[in-house]
């Protein structure tokens, strides 16, 4: 389900305390004859064609799926081929959000084009935690409004965290969750503007192999998370930071 470039940028700028980003008041269905792309090319544009008022099951760790059939008018003219089902935050125009790709399927005049109950799911990606995926994904589909935390922290890691939030963050020699501040998301991605310096540590810290976004200084719920490029033997006496720059996101 790869997301727009609007959905993208506003979706990561919002997770990371950015930029606070406003929910669709609601979303529609379109039907396009080839890969819309992250712009939404290729929506039908026939007379008969208008897209379709979406509704949404709430959002689980899984994402979410559509709420009932969704009828389109009956096809008029000549046949078509519809190859992805996308999704706007407009009737028309609007902003592109996203799109899936369905098996190729034709429909000849006189018939409506359906999306079966529960056959289009949703789901941001899996950079995000547990705690975050079902907010997104509510939040995206217009269904409800996911708060917005204005401070992040960047946390260290001696295990993979998971999206289940169950990693070994690290916990002794004057460790401290640094504040971190993000440049502008950019084609879905965004690093960290700053050098993210952590305490001189006082005691062994082991190796450090993960860090996560979170949003309080201490305790909190777990935005992102991801593998160190190498990891870390931190000991008594060692500095260690990130140079700004090298904590890289992407949707």
């Amino acid at each position: 389900m790869p997301l727009s470039t609007y959905a993208a940028n506003n979706v990561l700028a919002h997770v990371c305390g950015q930029a606070s980003w406003t929910k669709p008041t609601n979303t529609y269905f379109s039907l396009h004859t080839a890969d819309p792309g992250l712009t939404g090319a290729s929506e039908i544009s026939a007379g008969w064609y208008a897209r379709q008022l979406a509704a949404w099951n709430a959002a689980t760790t899984s994402g979410a799926t559509n709420n009932g059939i969704h009828t389109f008018p009956a096809v008029m003219g000549s046949n078509v081929t519809v190859t992805h089902i996308g999704i706007w935050d407009a009737l028309t125009t609007g902003n592109f959000l996203f799109s899936i790709d369905v098996t190729d399927t034709l429909f000849v005049v006189g018939a409506a084009p359906k999306i079966a109950d529960a056959a289009v799911t949703i789901t941001p990606g899996v950079a995000y935690s547990n705690y975050l995926i079902p907010l997104i994904t509510d939040h995206l589909s217009g269904k409800a409004a996911m708060t917005f935390d204005s401070s992040m922290y960047v946390a260290m890691y001696t295990t993979n965290p998971t999206q289940a939030d169950s990693g070994t963050e690290v916990s002794t020699g004057g460790y401290a969750r640094q504040l971190i501040e993000f440049d502008a998301t950019v084609s879905g991605a965004t690093d960290n503007t700053n050098i993210e310096a952590f305490p001189t540590a006082t005691a062994n810290l082991g190796t450090l192999t993960h860090c996560a976004i979170r949003a309080a200084l201490t305790v909190g719920n777990m935005h992102l998370f991801g593998a160190l490029t190498s990891s870390a033997t931190v000991n008594n006496g060692d500095d260690y930071q990130f140079a700004a720059g090298d904590l890289d996101f992407t949707t």
